[in-house]
């Protein structure tokens, strides 16, 4: 099989990194500088988690995520979309601040 031309990385890990959110309106949770997060949900155990693709080496840096259930006022203009869970009867929308 042939691979696709891929852009040239650095020798730098690139992997993915589970971060457990909180169920809240606003929090600032510290992931690797030009982290990119590719899902929310729950992982296997229940918890509600955000993934992202990280560069092992690169600086900590705070990242703003937003929790806002169906139907709750948003007191902030979220960023991007990245991903919805439900958790028992409630529908949780996870926002990049």
């Amino acid at each position: 099989m042939v691979q696709p031309d891929l852009p040239q990385t650095s020798n730098n890990m690139k992997t993915i990194y589970k971060y457990p959110i909180q169920i809240t309106d606003e929090q600032e949770i510290t992931m690797p500088t030009g982290a990119i997060v590719i899902h929310a949900g729950l992982d296997p155990q229940g918890t509600p988690c955000v993934w992202a693709r990280v560069d092992t080496e690169a600086e900590p840096e705070p990242v703003s995520i937003l929790v806002y259930g169906t139907g709750t006022p948003m007191e902030y203009e979220p960023l991007e979309h990245v991903g919805s869970f439900t958790q028992g009867p409630f529908v949780w929308h996870v926002f990049l601040g």
